[in-house]
Parts: structure tokens; sequence; C-alpha cells
């Protein structure tokens, strides 16, 4: 089963690549575990584990959006980093629909927040 959006892929690597990149620099073996451990998460995404994508509801891009939106307007300090805390709470609880669900409403924040609407910013 293919997943929603192709690009989706690439943007878990993305993510991948820059937490690795910050486990570098990481000042404890403590820390630098804990980001490659995060790094994984994100790869484990990027590679489609086929029980997690068969078991994704089919929620579009429209719908993703308007809830990023409503959830903007919810959290208007850094609505990205709250629902990037939604999906880090699902992940630890073994959560991966929403897990997934939350990362997709958290891209689609970040990619609002650098293309402002009109001259004004999301928040």
């Amino acid at each position: 089963m293919r997943r929603e959006n192709p690009s989706q892929a690439g943007y878990y690597r993305e993510q991948a690549l820059r937490v690795r990149k910050r486990a570098e620099l990481a000042l404890t073996r403590e820390q630098r575990e804990s980001l490659l451990e995060l790094a994984q998460r994100w790869e484990k995404l990027a590679i489609g584990d086929e029980t997690m994508v068969e078991a994704m509801p089919g929620i579009g891009e429209a719908q993703i959006r308007q809830e990023a939106k409503m959830f903007a307007k919810r959290f208007p300090a850094n609505p990205a980093a709250e629902a990037a805390q939604y999906a880090s709470r699902a992940y630890k609880a073994g959560d991966m629909v929403n897990f997934e669900l939350w990362t997709r409403i958290a891209k689609v924040i970040l990619e609002m927040d650098r293309k402002p609407s009109r001259g004004r910013r999301l928040h």
C-alpha cells in the first residue's frame, strides 16, 4: 500500500538526517543515544512500516491543512512544537497512527509558517 503523499517519505528522511547531525554534536552520551533513537523513528516512517501504513486512516491533505489551521489558532505561540509534543506522546504510547497524523499536522504548520499569506505570518 502506498502513502497518500509520496513526498512524506522524503520529509521523514530529511528529519532523520537532521537529527543524526545533531547527535554528532551532542555533549553527552545520553543525549547522543536519545537523538539517534529519534532518528531511527523518522527512518522507520520513511521506509513505511507496512502495518502502520495499512492502519492509517484515509485523511487527505485538505483535512490535514484545516486541522493545522485550527491547531495554530488554539496554540498561537508555537503550534508546530505543540503538534510535535502530541506526536511524541502518541509514539511513546505506541500509537503509530496518531504519531503519523500529528507529524503530518506539524509539517503543514511549519510549511504554512514559511509561506505567509497576505504578508502575515501564521503566528
